[in-house]
Formats: C-alpha cells, sequence, structure tokens
C-alpha cells in the first residue's frame, strides 16, 4: 500500500515518441495511480506526443518548457510545482533530468521546503561529472539493467540502486498496413525497417546509413523509416544524398502513429546507444527481430543473438549483412520471435515488471 491516505508522486521527464522511453512512463503513471498514487508528470521539454497521450490514458500532466531540451529555465517552473503540489516522492526519468532534479531540490532545502524523497530511473549509466554528482545526491536508483547496476555500483552508488526490468508490453493499436503507407508515404508491398532514435552522435546514425547503403548492394526493395529530432538532422539528411539512400529513407521528427506502425515493421535497426533501444521493449512484445550494435544493455534486452543480432562496431559490413539474414531466412526470423516470446514471458513480462516499480517507489 502507498505510504499515506493520498501519496503524490510527480514524475519528472523529457517529452518523448509513445514507444521505448515515453511507453515506459506511459505504464509506469497509469500502473501508480492504479495502485492508489496522486499522480503528476511535470514534462521539461516538448516536442512528443508523451504528454497527450498520458492524459488521454487520465494522467495529469504539467507542461514546464515549450523547448525541445531540458534547460535551466524550467527549474523555477519545476520548484513552484513541488511546492503546490508537495508530493511524498518526485521520480526522475533519464540521464537528461537528473540535473534538474538534483538542482531543484537543492534550491527546495535553501527555501525550507519540506523534504520529499528523490528517485531516479535510469536505463542508461550516469555520465560526466554533473550526472554522477546528480545522482549520489538522489536517494535511489531504479535501473533497468544488471549492466546499470554495475556501472553505478563502480560509481559508489550500489548502496541506492534497484534493478527493474522494463516492461514489454503490446499496442492495442494496429492501423492498417495499406493506410498506414498512404500516410506516411512508403510502399505496402516492400519491407519496413524502424530506427527511433534522437540525431545525436551517440546514435551513431552515420552507421545506420553505412548498412543502409551496403544492403541497397542486395536489396533494394526496403524502405526505412528514422524517427528522430536533433541538431544532426541536416548533416544525417545531406550525408543520405551523397550515398545515395534517400530514396529509401523517411525521416520523421516526430511520429504519434508510431503504435500503429511498430506491428508492421519487419527489422528494428539501433547503431547506437539510446535509451531502450528507442523501441527494443515493443519490438520483444510484436515478436520483431532486431539488429543492433553489440553493448551491455543491449544484450540484455535482446539476449545473446536470441530475439535479435547483435554485431561489432566493425566490420560496418556485418549490420548489412546480420539485416539481410533476418529478412530472408524465415526460419532465423522466427527464431528471434520465438525467443523474444520467451524473454518477455520471463523476464520482462509488464504486470510482473510494473509492479516492480511501484514496489520500489513505495519501499
Amino acid at each position: 500500500m502507498p505510504p499515506s491516505a493520498d501519496p503524490g508522486c510527480l514524475m519528472v521527464a523529457c517529452e518523448h515518441d509513445p514507444v521505448g522511453t515515453g511507453r515506459q512512463i506511459e505504464l509506469t503513471a497509469v500502473a501508480l495511480r492504479d495502485a492508489g498514487w496522486r499522480v503528476l508528470v511535470a514534462c521539461v521539454s516538448a516536442g512528443g506526443s508523451l504528454a497527450s497521450r498520458l492524459v488521454e490514458a487520465g494522467i495529469e500532466v504539467s507542461r514546464l518548457s515549450h523547448r525541445p531540451q531540458p534547460d535551466a529555465s524550467a527549474l523555477p517552473r519545476l520548484l513552484g510545482l513541488i511546492r503546490r503540489e508537495r508530493p511524498a516522492v518526485v521520480l526522475g526519468w533519464g540521464r537528461e533530468t537528473l540535473p534538474a532534479v538534483a538542482a531543484t531540490r537543492l534550491l527546495a532545502s535553501a527555501g525550507g521546503l519540506q523534504r520529499w524523497r528523490h528517485l531516479h530511473l535510469l536505463s542508461q549509466p550516469p555520465r560526466g561529472r554533473v550526472e554522477i554528482a546528480a545522482a549520489r545526491a538522489a536517494d535511489g536508483l531504479l535501473v533497468t539493467a544488471d549492466s546499470i547496476a554495475g556501472a553505478c555500483g563502480a560509481l559508489g552508488l550500489a548502496s541506492r540502486t534497484t534493478v527493474v526490468p522494463p516492461a514489454a508490453a503490446s499496442f492495442s493499436e494496429r492501423g492498417e498496413r495499406s493506410q498506414l503507407a498512404v500516410r506516411l508515404g512508403l510502399d505496402p508491398a516492400k519491407p519496413w525497417m524502424l530506427c527511433v532514435a534522437p540525431l545525436v552522435a551517440p546514435s551513431r546514425l552515420e552507421r545506420l546509413l553505412w548498412g543502409i547503403d551496403q544492403m541497397g548492394v542486395v536489396r533494394q526493395d526496403v524502405e526505412y523509416v528514422i524517427v528522430g529530432r536533433g541538431r544532426l538532422r541536416r548533416r544525417l539528411q545531406r550525408r543520405a544524398r551523397v550515398e545515395e539512400v534517400d530514396g529509401w529513407l523517411h525521416w520523421f521528427e516526430q511520429l504519434p502513429c508510431l503504435p500503429e506502425l511498430v506491428p508492421h515493421v519487419q527489422v528494428l535497426f539501433q547503431p547506437g546507444s539510446v535509451a531502450y533501444g528507442g523501441c527494443l521493449p515493443e519490438g520483444l512484445a510484436h515478436g520483431i527481430p532486431a539488429v543492433v550494435t553489440d553493448s551491455a544493455e543491449y544484450r540484455e534486452l535482446l539476449g545473446d543473438d536470441e530475439a535479435g543480432r547483435l554485431v561489432p562496431t566493425v566490420p560496418e559490413s556485418e549490420f548489412a549483412r546480420r539485416a539481410i539474414e533476418l529478412l530472408e531466412n524465415k526460419q532465423a526470423a522466427d527464431a528471434c520471435r520465438e525467443a523474444a516470446r520467451k524473454r518477455v514471458a520471463s523476464i520482462f513480462e509488464p504486470t510482473k515488471s510494473l509492479a516492480a516499480v511501484v514496489a520500489a517507489i513505495q519501499s
């Protein structure tokens, strides 16, 4: 049971697409509400569809910024919101909100505001002095994988870290393939591949463009959907034109119909470091094979070449080779789908995963 008659949980998050991080925030907010918490979500950036989906789900949302990235301008509004709502717990979400929540807590303490617990959920280890200092100031860290707990332990944070696997929940929305093709400018007869990632350096999307170029030598009947915002957009699009693959690419800064699109995708791509691999939990839930750059976080989601293919950074041709394998080898793709089903049932089952998050917050 919650710790008081009307406990408040303020979730602090950036705006996101309705997959990956955005989907986990949405599921957690609903789970907390159903467990008896009064939930409010503060969005400290703009540009996604998370806030709209939360409102549709009956969750109260406070939009604190119209900027695409969180910055200091949201701090006074966040502090004012905490003064007004008096939450028992502030649950920050993701590395990008760590400094903001820690700074707000310092301001609140200096102003004599009643103390609240700061918990933070991380799907990637904190990096840099500012993030690490903010993580150390939190009362507890909820992390999505053992590898992240190990990285936090190396920073001296082991005593306050709890592992809570993400929820691999499928979407009830499923659009008609022909209608989605018209809306998005795709060919319904061709295979579709999807990458959801911010257009920033750690996403390594230049590696994806190279892989698409390599795939084009063998398969020119594939269409690629890339969903993400970021300062590298023009550079990546220019590179796609130089490599003559832009005719196969469909770029979207945001795509509210992602829940309808995901079930129709044949393969997911993730060439770099992105929270939840962009939409790997949804891929597991729908049995969609993925090709990702090998990392500890992705390995814990997909298993060791079980629900997808983990490829080394070099040679870069491996990215294309393994994607073609999943497109052309039905037996390999079916094995990935079966492995995904088993991993969801044993590790990422939504009810159990969300119950673990709620229990960690309530403890």
